[in-house]
């Protein structure tokens, strides 16, 4: 229902204004890990049965820039999300909306400017290294079709998770 679609493009736009402001070096993947992760005791108790056996997990990133400053690689971070899921990738959905500057098809160009566009290749390296995963540009000027791709991957991911008895 496109009412439906409307309105859960509305409610994103609202949700993900969260500044621009902070360090200059992006630590996307670092801030995920550490999330799921066995972090401070304070972190435990805030994220408390957030990863769940009978759940899939989604992990979304949204970026202007490539995460260079996080600890590890793409496949740390992927061994480390797996890992934390109990070993099973089947029940991880990574949707990535970065940059594509260096791309073919590119969205973003070099005059971005301020509203960035970089090329993410480590990011990149992330997303499409997981089974589940659906990548787009952070440059589109509507991310409705991603994220309607990313709505149809979780339903499929879903209906074949087997959940453990």
């Amino acid at each position: 229902d496109s009412s439906e679609g409307a309105e859960l493009s509305s409610k994103f736009a609202y949700a993900a204004q969260v500044g621009v402001g902070g360090a200059l070096e992006e630590r996307q993947m670092e801030a995920t890990i550490a999330a799921l992760g066995q972090g401070s005791a304070e972190a435990q108790a805030c994220n408390e049965n957030f990863l769940r056996d009978d759940a899939i997990l989604v992990v979304t990133v949204i970026s202007d820039e490539d995460d260079v400053a996080s600890s590890g690689n793409p496949a740390d971070w992927k061994s480390q999300l797996v890992q934390y899921k109990g070993g099973d990738e089947a029940g991880i959905v990574v949707l990535g909306l970065i940059g594509d500057l260096n791309q073919p098809g590119a969205v973003c160009t070099e005059d971005a400017g301020s509203s960035g566009g970089d090329d993410a290749t480590r990011l990149r390296q992330f997303v499409t290294s997981m089974d589940n995963h659906v990548l787009g540009s952070v440059c589109e000027p509507s991310y409705n079709t991603f994220f309607e791709n990313a709505v149809d991957l979780i339903e499929e991911t879903c209906i074949s998770f087997p959940i453990p008895e």
